[in-house]
């Protein structure tokens, strides 16, 4: 049992050190261009990642995290108001491109959870998260994927991510969000 602890400790202080911790915060570009709908909207996504570095393969980065994006936009004489808190995880590959200077790719899944979606029109808020006012089975939580690409510069990171939700909001209704994000970042 001594040496089953002493080796757990050994590993844990080893994926300590190859960890790392990354917070961004960006401008997003949000549209649900479905049939049913055509909203766009703009806002700020926040997030906090934990990556670990080298685990799998050499070079190679597993990063998990949590993120909070908030857009508003105006379409059609409707004011809308979108939330969401999403829990990511990415795998990716770090390219050295010179000293200080790293380029990170990468591929991941997201799990959403849609804490808000508004839409107003003189004075009278509706809630479209509500299935009864909507008409329809509304997702609250969706999957989703994203592709994006991370340069560091010392410790500063400028990125840009795509994201598109997998299924649609609605049940019945043609709903999905496409998201672009450029964000800037420090590493931890």
């Amino acid at each position: 049992m001594k040496k089953f602890f002493l080796m757990a400790m050994m590993a844990c202080a080893t994926i300590t050190a190859l960890a790392q911790f990354r917070v961004e915060a960006g401008f997003i570009s949000q549209t649900d261009d479905g049939e049913d709908s055509d909203i766009s909207l703009s806002g700020l996504k926040v997030g906090g990642y934990y990556m670990l570095n080298d685990v799998i393969l050499d070079n190679g980065v597993l990063e998990a995290g949590v993120t909070f994006q908030m857009a508003s936009g105006k379409e059609g004489g409707i004011k809308y108001k979108h939330m969401d808190f999403a829990i990511p995880i990415n795998a990716g590959y770090a390219i050295q491109a010179a000293d200080d200077f790293i380029v990170r790719p990468y591929v991941g899944i997201n799990l959403k959870f849609n804490t808000k979606l508004e839409g107003s029109n003189d004075g009278v808020t509706i809630d479209l998260l509500d299935k009864d006012i909507v008409g329809a089975d509304v997702k609250k939580f969706q999957f989703g994927g994203q592709v994006g690409a991370v340069c560091q510069w010392n410790k500063f990171t400028l990125g840009y991510q795509f994201q598109q939700d997998f299924g649609d909001l609605y049940k019945d209704l043609d709903s999905k969000f496409v998201t672009h994000t450029f964000s800037v970042g420090y590493i931890f």
